[in-house]
């Protein structure tokens, strides 16, 4: 077996550690969350703090999120005025992000329904946001939970850069170099395979590794 890099190993044990729903709150907004949910908050969950410190829209944007979960990202993208879509393949997720809208006094500038990323999809949007699996790697074992950290072949960036390019000119996303420094030349040569090219983005220094706040626009 490949060895999942050590940062990869705490943020599975915290999630095996959590047995029932809670709130928590990030940047001040208040989401309840599932325990097989990607924890937006955590000792490890630095993919969601970069892109909470950095991501920024206009009111009045379009904003489609793919892998939406507790709904966090939405909920802060429309607090920014927004008009954010947010979808997922649980309806589990759905339900809470629905309930994280509401608490987050976000209900008219949000709309959550069932997609596996884009595959009920419909129209065009400014952006598409993201906190997609980061790690390139084979899931250790099958559990739900893991589908939050593990993107074996990069399937899903995949599709986000093939199929992006009929929903929405740019994309925000994170990603780090869980592995090496070549994690994110990876990321960036798959995208420019798509046509995207990187128009900015923002590092931050955390358990000392490189996460970064992306966005890609199309060439």
């Amino acid at each position: 077996m490949v060895k999942i890099p050590k940062i990869t190993e705490k943020q599975m044990e915290f999630m095996k550690s959590r047995k029932a729903s809670e709130v928590v709150v990030v940047n001040r907004i208040s989401a309840e969350i599932q325990p097989y949910m990607f924890p937006p908050i955590s000792p490890y969950s630095y993919s969601t703090r970069v892109l909470l410190d950095n991501m920024h829209f206009n009111s009045g944007e379009r904003v489609l999120e793919i892998g939406t979960g507790c709904g966090i990202l939405s909920v802060f993208a429309a607090k920014q005025g927004a008009k954010v879509d947010g979808v997922d393949i649980l309806p589990e997720c759905i339900e809470f992000s629905l309930k994280n809208a509401i608490k987050n006094n976000v209900f008219e500038n949000t709309r959550f329904y069932y997609s596996n990323m884009f595959s009920n999809t419909e129209g065009h949007y400014d952006a598409i946001l993201c906190n997609l699996p980061i790690l390139n790697q084979n899931l250790p074992e099958k559990d739900p939970r893991w589908y939050s950290l593990f993107d074996p072949e990069f399937k899903f960036h995949g599709i986000l850069f093939n199929e992006g390019k009929n929903i929405a000119p740019r994309i925000i996303m994170a990603h780090a170099n869980l592995k090496s420094n070549r994690d994110f030349k990876t990321l960036e040569t798959l995208a420019e395979e798509y046509g995207w090219k990187v128009s900015e983005f923002k590092s931050k220094e955390y358990a000392q590794q490189t996460w970064r706040s992306y966005e890609f626009r199309l060439k």
